[in-house]
């Protein structure tokens, strides 16, 4: 996390750092905060489709517990990946 926070610092206007940081906050439980840093990838030119793409990526390598929290908060957020259904 340290070093994602760097880079960021250093590169204020590529997206890499903040996926790098989201998928880190998810992948450790702090779900809102992941979803936060893709958001702002987002906005620095980070495509929507690849988000989908990476946070199924990040979903399948997360334990079972914050997969099952995950599953839900993307539900009730409305998003319905057929990878979500598994």
């Amino acid at each position: 996390m340290k070093l994602g926070s760097e880079a960021n610092i250093l590169t204020p206007s590529d997206f890499r750092p903040c996926t790098l940081i989201g998928a880190s906050n998810i992948l450790l439980g702090n779900v809102s905060e992941g979803y936060e840093w893709y958001q702002k990838a987002i906005e620095r030119g980070f495509k929507p489709d690849s988000y989908d793409n990476e946070l199924r990526s990040v979903y399948m390598r997360c334990n079972k517990q914050i997969q099952k929290e995950l599953k839900i908060d993307l539900l009730e957020k409305g998003y319905s990946f057929s990878w979500l259904k598994c």
